[in-house]
């Protein structure tokens, strides 16, 4: 429904406004029928015809009936654009950059978003609760209070204060802890809170595999202990229930129990049950959902120094040749099976019609450290001598860093 309300809100903007380019670039007044005429012979020393009853009942004039897509073509392209399309596209991230947020997103009105900034800058804590419970949970626009909140905590000064905030509110917990993943973790402060503030108030099985694997990844991929965590892990079993788990906290359990029986040294005895549980939804998942269910796994079978062992099976090295090549490589996920498949398919002739991308970087700052070293490590592997070795020294020194030693594994 409120899509349906935002479409229909935007087309009365995106006409209304295109009424005004053709006025701007005609330089005629349209009030009447007659300035229709005379608009409608200026345009045709243009080339662009259209006739002078059309453009009334596009400027109101006359009653409106629904415009052709033909005929918007035309008004458009009059004003300077190669399709209503494109016009469309430029006036809707116009109206985006507008100050108000999404009608009925807030109780409190079309500018809470920008109090809701305001109040986190100045650390006014009351301010920000009230706002937070005012948001409508159901509504679509919600994503975008979650990026804004996750930005916010990134660059905070004050981060403890503001994560005490936010893990105090109801909807401060929902939208931060429980819709932001930040999996750069600068100096492991997303860690600490989740530790710290947020698994003592989970309430769902769900909630909290993601709070464990979260923490016991980061953990080990940083060469720390994990012990303490161990025993709370051991309720979850991936051979119960994982039918019933998003592909998200698939991928994080498969992750977690490889890297798992890596630290217990027996992760060569146990990989074939991995592969078998992880081609098994080759056919249950889009794809966008099954290069995340690869990817993470991939990352823990190079860290426990099996990776090259699992490609050996044909039946999982197809899997994730399959997936990539239907990729648009629009994801960390993808971007992770770009790098497997490149390392180990460089000269093969697989992929001579498949040349690495790159991410957009300003869609995935909360994991930006993945972007770079994933990004840094393909393109050593067709780099040039002298781009290999100011790449190589800086990719050891920036993947110990941020935990993200398991690209080793495959670096030639």
């Amino acid at each position: 429904m409120f899509k349906q309300q935002q479409e229909k809100f935007y087309q009365s903007i995106f006409y209304r406004t295109l009424c005004d380019k053709i006025i701007e670039t005609s330089g005629l007044s349209v009030s009447n029928f007659k300035e229709c005429e005379n608009l409608a012979l200026e345009m045709e020393k243009k080339g662009y015809t259209i006739s002078s009853h059309t453009l009334a009942r596009f400027f109101g004039i006359l009653p409106f009936r629904k415009t052709y897509p033909a005929t918007l073509d035309i008004l458009v392209n009059y004003v300077g654009y190669s399709s209503f399309s494109h016009y469309i596209e430029q006036e809707t991230e116009f109206i985006e950059r507008g100050l108000n947020a999404p009608a009925k997103l807030f109780d409190f009105g079309a500018y809470s978003m920008i109090s809701l900034e305001l109040a986190i800058e100045t650390n006014d804590t009351k301010s920000i609760q009230e706002l937070l419970s005012s948001i409508d949970m159901n509504h679509p626009g919600k994503t975008d209070v979650t990026q804004l909140l996750g930005k916010m905590v990134r660059e905070s000064k004050n981060k403890s204060e503001l994560l005490k905030t936010l893990i105090s509110s109801e909807n401060g917990r929902r939208l931060f802890y429980e819709s932001y993943v930040d999996e750069d973790d600068a100096n492991g402060y997303f860690s600490a809170a989740l530790e710290s503030f947020y698994l003592q108030h989970v309430r769902t099985i769900n909630n909290k595999l993601f709070g464990q694997c979260f923490l016991i990844t980061k953990g080990i991929y940083a060469n720390k202990s994990v012990n303490h965590l161990l025993v709370e892990f051991e309720q979850f079993s991936l051979k119960n229930n994982s039918e019933q788990l998003h592909f998200h906290e698939l991928s994080r359990l498969i992750e977690t129990q490889i890297l798992i029986d890596g630290i217990a040294k027996k992760i060569n005895k146990t990989y074939s049950f991995y592969l078998d549980k992880l081609l098994s939804f080759e056919q249950k998942l889009d794809n966008h959902s099954f290069a995340w269910l690869l990817a993470r796994p991939l990352k823990a079978f190079a860290f426990t120094g099996t990776l090259k062992s699992v490609l050996q099976s044909k039946p999982f090295s197809d899997a994730i040749i399959r997936c990539y090549r239907n990729s648009r490589v629009e994801t960390t996920a993808e971007l992770i099976l770009q790098y497997v498949v490149h390392a180990n398919y460089k000269n093969s002739g697989e992929l001579y019609y498949h040349p690495p991308l790159k991410l957009q970087s300003v869609t995935h700052q909360n994991e930006n450290n993945a972007r770079v070293i994933l990004e840094s490590s393909t393109s050593y592997i067709f780099a040039d001598e002298k781009e290999k070795m100011i790449l190589k020294k800086n990719i050891h020194s920036f993947a110990k860093q941020t935990g993200q030693t398991w690209v080793f594994d495959l670096l030639e």
